[in-house]
C-alpha cells in the first residue's frame, strides 16, 4: 500500500472498514488481496479511467486498487473524518461529502461508478441504486457480502457471537444469487463473481 506513513499515525483511528483491510491475520490479508484483484480485474475489463467511488470511506480501496490504474478517481462518503484519511492516502484524487441518495453530480458524470461494502449498510438500497445508475455513463461495479457465508465465518471466527457472527451494521443480506437478481432490476449483468466471502458484480446500467 502506498502512503504506509499515513497509516502507522492512525493508531488510535478505527472503523469496521480500518480493521478489515489493515488486519494482520494471514489468512485475512491473503482474502481481501484475492477481493482487490478481483475489483481490479473487472475494472481494467471496464477498460475505463473515470471513476466515482461511491461511499469510499477511509479509501483504502482506491490505494490499493485504482490507482494503479492511473485513473482519474472521486470518492464520495458520509464520513470527514473518514475523507480526511482518504485524502492524505490518495492526493492525487478529489474527495467530497455527501449522502448518496442525493448526489451532486450531473447524469453520466462517470465512466464508471464503483461501490464497494456499501449496499449492505443502508436503508434504501433501491432509490441509492437509481442515484449511482444516473450518474454512471454506462458501467457500474458492486460488492457485498456474500450471504450467510460471511455470518458463518464471522461466527466460526469468534466475531459478532452476540449477533450469531451477523454485523449489526448489516441491514441487508443477499446472497450470490439473490443481489445478482436485485442489481438486474437496474442493469445488465456482465460478470459476476465470489470472491470468497464476498459477491462482486460488474454490471452495464439500464437505459
Amino acid at each position: 500500500m502506498k502512503n504506509k506513513s499515513v497509516l502507522e499515525s492512525l493508531s488510535n483511528y478505527s472503523s469496521a472498514n480500518y480493521r478489515k483491510h489493515t488486519s494482520k491475520n494471514p489468512l485475512q490479508r491473503f482474502l481481501i488481496k484475492r477481493f482487490h484483484n478481483s475489483i481490479r480485474d473487472l475494472i481494467i475489463k471496464a477498460g475505463v479511467s473515470k471513476i466515482l467511488d461511491a461511499g469510499c470511506g477511509e479509501g483504502l480501496a482506491i490505494n490499493e486498487i485504482i490507482n494503479k490504474n492511473n485513473s482519474s478517481i472521486t470518492g464520495i462518503d458520509i464520513s470527514m473524518e473518514a475523507l480526511h484519511i482518504a485524502k492524505q492516502l490518495n492526493p492525487e484524487c478529489f474527495f467530497l461529502q455527501c449522502n448518496l441518495q442525493t448526489l451532486p453530480f450531473l447524469d453520466n458524470t462517470f465512466e464508471l461508478v464503483l461501490s464497494l461494502e456499501v449496499l449492505e449498510h443502508l436503508k434504501n438500497p433501491q432509490k441509492v441504486m437509481l442515484e449511482l445508475c444516473r450518474v454512471s455513463r454506462l458501467w457500474l461495479l458492486f460488492s457485498v457480502p456474500d450471504e450467510p457465508v460471511f455470518q458463518i465465518v464471522n461466527f466460526l471466527r469468534g466475531k459478532n457471537l452476540k449477533y450469531w457472527g451477523n454485523d449489526p451494521e448489516h441491514i441487508n443480506h443477499w446472497s450470490f444469487k439473490s443481489f445478482v437478481v436485485f442489481l438486474q432490476k437496474f442493469c445488465y449483468i456482465i460478470e459476476q463473481k465470489q470472491s470468497f466471502p464476498w459477491t462482486v458484480v460488474l454490471c452495464k446500467k439500464k437505459e
